[in-house]
């Protein structure tokens, strides 16, 4: 069976959607590095996606399988637009972590926060999290998810952007026309992996 195609989430998948990305990223190295120290990692994985989950689809680029949220999902941040941008919510995320690792993670958030130095300077599309939960996996709901913002980056002769968490990702990214650019490590540990796509 092929795998479903995306569609935009409307706001009464987005529950479901964060629980799926909990469950995507339930392995992943910077994850574990960022909530190193949570009571309950799966929990506290399930209310940051949450949060990012709100942040995305307020700016209109939350994509999730058709009739399956609970999949998985890919949220893009479109040209000339990003999320965190007012300090409020920025404050928000930072108490959040602090809650659930009992500590200040200010210094682990900005060793994150380094990727945005590494952003192509021309007009383009940010891929902020991709995620397929284990039931989805394997099927090549990964390449639908992100199918419609590639689609319109070629049609737009745009790039596309992301930084892989997970080394095991890469050769995904690689299919779909991505290539590694650069990376970077959070702290002595997690590597960031900056890949580019070029418009076909």
């Amino acid at each position: 069976m092929s795998a479903p195609p995306a569609v935009h989430a409307t706001s009464a998948d987005l529950d479901e959607l964060a629980v799926a990305l909990a469950d995507a990223f339930a392995d992943d190295p910077v994850q574990r590095w960022l909530f190193a120290g949570a009571e309950d990692f799966r929990a506290s994985l399930g209310r940051f996606f949450r949060f990012f989950v709100d942040e995305y689809f307020a700016i209109g680029h939350v994509y999730l399988p058709k009739g399956a949220p609970g999949h998985g999902g890919a949220m893009w941040a479109p040209p000339s637009r990003d999320i965190l941008h007012d300090e409020t919510r920025l404050a928000e995320l930072i108490a959040l972590v602090q809650a659930e690792i009992g500590e200040d993670p200010t210094s682990r958030l900005m060793e994150l926060a380094r990727a945005a130095e590494y952003r192509p300077e021309v007009p383009h599309f940010y891929l902020g999290i991709l995620g397929v939960a284990p039931a989805g996996q394997g099927a090549g709901l990964g390449g639908r998810l992100v199918d419609p913002v590639l689609a319109e980056c070629d049609r737009s002769g745009m790039l596309a952007h992301l930084e892989s968490s997970n080394p095991r990702n890469i050769g995904f990214y690689e299919r779909l026309g991505f290539e590694t650019v650069d990376e970077y490590r959070c702290g002595d540990d997690p590597l960031m992996t900056i890949m580019t796509r070029a418009p076909r």
